[in-house]
């Protein structure tokens, strides 16, 4: 078999130097509050995360490419072990919300999703990162059929279809991580993240997750982790499905109610 070229990617740096880092860090002065990395700034769900978890999170972003922020910026590429392991020194919690850049051909995005992600997650447990959150999609249990209520306890059925395939890779790798005890995992797996407001005289979509809900379950996700590391009986692994909780909603909500008190406030 012939082996698949890797692909090339950008390494441009804007503040990856542990230097610049420092810097940033002296800047928040005695700021307690835990840091809290997302990655994949520019996409929507990272800003809106970003102003979610701001109240109570410092909140450092990073991207492949670089960007402008009111919080602090970092620009790396998870294909870089060096880049990666500078973005997250002194991180308490990492929240990879694992969507491709634009342009991106199939192979690198499921490059990206799997040996990124591994990068990530390594340099995350040597650097005693306590919680990961990786968010992942429902759509690897749509084909089960459409009047079964699925829960997390089923095996996931992921189609050949780039975007469905490498956030099931995702999770394996996460699972792995999670298993030899390296790091604390949490699986998200996300219904169509959608704006409330926009879907007026739409007709309804089974699989929507208004966005302002999904931010409510990484937030949850963090504090219940954090809350249960300091008791030391916190789970390493953990699959949870985030959607609305609206009649007809293709999806059980039971383990993420119990887990992480998820409460979506949205129905349709």
């Amino acid at each position: 078999m012939t082996a698949m070229k890797q692909p090339k990617f950008r390494r441009r740096t804007v503040l990856a130097a542990p230097a610049a880092l420092s810097a940033a860090a002296a800047a928040q002065g005695t700021d307690e509050r835990p840091r809290v990395l997302i990655t994949c700034a520019a996409h929507p769900l990272a800003k809106t995360l970003a102003r979610k978890l701001a109240a109570e999170c410092r909140i450092r972003l990073t991207d492949r490419e670089s960007g402008a922020s009111e919080h602090e910026f970092v620009q790396a590429s998870l294909s870089d072990e060096k880049q990666t392991a500078s973005v997250v020194q002194g991180v308490h919690a990492i929240v990879h919300v694992a969507e491709p850049g634009s342009g991106e051909s199939e192979s690198q995005h499921l490059d990206w999703l799997t040996r990124g992600t591994y990068h990530l997650l390594n340099a995350a447990s040597r650097a005693g990162v306590s919680r990961f959150v990786f968010l992942s999609t429902l759509d690897s249990m749509t084909s089960y059929d459409a009047s079964f209520t699925v829960s997390e306890s089923w095996r996931p059925r992921p189609s050949t279809s780039v975007p469905v395939l490498s956030k099931h890779l995702g999770e394996m790798v996460c699972r792995e991580f999670a298993r030899d005890r390296r790091i604390r995992a949490t699986v998200l797996r996300l219904g169509k993240v959608v704006k409330a407001a926009e879907t007026t005289g739409r007709e309804f979509d089974p699989m929507w997750v208004d966005e302002e809900d999904a931010a409510h379950a990484v937030s949850r996700a963090i504090a219940v982790t954090a809350k249960d590391n300091q008791q030391g009986i916190g789970s390493w692994w953990s699959v949870l499905h985030i959607g609305s909780d609206s009649p007809g909603a293709r999806f059980s909500l039971a383990g993420a109610k119990y887990v992480l008190n998820y409460q979506p406030k949205v129905k349709w």
